[in-house]
């Protein structure tokens, strides 16, 4: 991870130096300059956003806080809804789930806030993100679809990669840390996806409160 960092920053920094090189033997130059500085604002951007990404993981990581899924859920549903108040994204919500299933809230909040987001940005021109929420004999389940463009086979094994993206404008990091938050709670994440059919990402937790504190 150290190395990945290393590299992702290194590469808009390098050319952002570049580009300040160049301004500032080349400062008199109006074109050059309204040119120039998007593309340093864009290298910035990234990094700020990686570094954001990675100071969540950090932060989430270590929580303990032991709460409720349904209350955790109708907190996410919110944010969510506030992100999605256009008409492009129709948002359909069953949770199923009552109180009495404790989870470590924190690290439940980012999982589903990374896939939610995650599925909205599969979205461009908009659809649909339908979240559901239920348990079964073993497992709390927490599902997000969406009507996206879909994954393509050859790049289903690779999506849980740290730095892994085929966004112009991602970090490669979100679905990274919806597995190592998941993992960290005994649990594991299933995902179904087809060019053109949209994707399906399901989170299952064991149920019990052993399962959800601080173990792993």
């Amino acid at each position: 991870i150290a190395a990945g960092v290393a590299h992702e920053v290194n590469n808009p920094l390098a050319g952002m130096l570049n580009l300040l090189s160049t301004l500032r033997m080349k400062s008199n130059d109006p074109a050059l300059v309204s040119r120039y500085l998007p593309l340093i604002e864009k290298g910035l951007k990234r990094i700020e956003a990686l570094v954001k990404d990675l100071l969540i993981e950090l932060r989430v990581e270590d929580a303990s806080e032991i709460g409720e899924a349904e209350e955790c859920i109708r907190d996410v549903k919110e944010l969510i809804a506030a992100e999605t108040s256009d008409e492009r994204i129709e948002l359909r919500w069953e949770n199923a789930l009552e109180p009495g299933n404790p989870v470590n809230q924190l690290k439940l909040q980012q999982i589903l806030l990374n896939l939610a987001r995650n599925a909205l940005q599969a979205m461009p021109e908009g659809g649909r993100l339908s979240g559901k929420f239920w348990r079964d004999a073993q497992d709390l389940v927490f599902e997000f679809e969406d009507t996206g463009h879909g994954i393509p086979e050859s790049e289903l094994g690779r999506i849980f990669d740290p730095f892994f993206t085929t966004r112009t404008a991602g970090t490669g990091l979100g679905l990274w840390i919806v597995l190592r938050l998941t993992q960290s709670m005994n649990g594991r994440v299933e995902v179904a996806s087809a060019p053109g059919e949209g994707a399906r990402f399901s989170v299952r937790i064991p149920r019990g409160s052993r399962h959800v504190a601080q173990e792993a």
